[in-house]
């Protein structure tokens, strides 16, 4: 039964990933976490370039609170609840690469 559940585990962020691949090649995508976050900003760093996107961009802020992320559309027709979906996206996959 567990292999059953990480095969489907497998799945879903498969299919998480190349939506994500697909929205990012449509649109620029700014990543903006709290200075304080090293360790967040490079995960999301390497959790972009290993999907392989190229319009994504990591900025440290001091003026977010810690533990703080926003994830904004640069030239983008894009309503806000986008956001919300990739910030659960790269969760998923940073959770994913934790368990690794």
């Amino acid at each position: 039964m567990v292999g059953d559940n990480e095969h489907v585990q497998a799945l879903v962020l498969a299919l998480l990933r190349e939506q994500l691949r697909q929205f990012a090649s449509e649109t620029m995508m700014r990543i903006v976490v709290s200075s304080r976050n090293f360790a967040q900003a490079d995960e999301l760093t390497v959790a972009a370039d290993g999907l392989g996107l190229r319009h994504v961009q990591v900025v440290l802020e001091d003026a977010l609170p810690d533990g703080g992320c926003l994830i904004e559309f640069v030239n983008a027709n894009i309503d806000a609840s986008w956001g919300t979906q990739v910030t659960r996206i790269f969760d998923a996959l940073r959770t994913e690469s934790h368990r690794q």
